[in-house]
């Protein structure tokens, strides 16, 4: 039986307890135990997108906004 893409990282993940480093991707918590979104940065679109329900309907979500504050965040500390 194959398994998709995305269930095969989030095994990997789970068993070796860390995470996949991709350019320009990040892997979020949901607000529900056990959900994990994907963000991604898009550089020739300038925006960013996500995987889930909220992005889907309004195109912006709280992941989207915790991560790009993050990184505004940490650019403040250099």
């Amino acid at each position: 039986m194959a398994m998709p893409n995305q269930a095969l990282i989030d095994l990997i993940i789970e068993k070796f307890d860390g995470e996949i480093m991709e350019d320009n991707k990040w892997r979020v918590d949901g607000s529900k135990p056990g959900n994990h979104y994907w963000v991604e940065w898009h550089p020739f679109h300038n925006h960013y997108s996500c995987g889930c329900k909220g992005y889907a309907f309004r195109k912006t979500c709280r992941h989207i906004k915790e991560l790009s504050e993050s990184f505004r965040n940490n650019l403040h500390r250099i």
